[in-house]
């Protein structure tokens, strides 16, 4: 080989070295770039999560509400129901009686 053949085997050499350099740099440009992406969507994932669980534990605090709040009126309900049935068999007791009085004194 002579001299022209050398400088023409380093400048393609050097130029494939050049290249490769490049190609490697832009590669892990392109993979910081691809990381910011996986970051800044997981960050956003886990924000919306967040929120979620947030609404979630609001509308369980809700919902407890709203059950005690019901368990509260169908007590009171139900005791209102039973004084009046218990006013009622009074009645019905004391009616009875007057009947049976009626018919025992006849």
């Amino acid at each position: 080989m002579n001299i022209d053949q050398w400088i023409q085997f380093g400048i393609l050499l050097s130029g494939f070295l050049v290249l490769y350099f490049m190609l490697r740099k832009d590669n892990r440009k392109s993979n910081e770039e691809s990381f910011e992406k996986i970051l800044e969507n997981t960050i956003t994932d886990l924000k919306e999560k967040a929120d979620i669980e947030r609404r979630v534990s609001l509308l369980e605090q809700r919902v407890n509400t709203i059950d005690s709040t019901i368990d509260k009126t169908l007590c009171d309900m139900k005791s209102d129901l039973q004084r009046e049935l218990d006013e009622i068999k009074k009645d019905l007791n004391k009616l009875f009686d007057r009947i049976n009085n009626h018919i025992t004194n006849k």
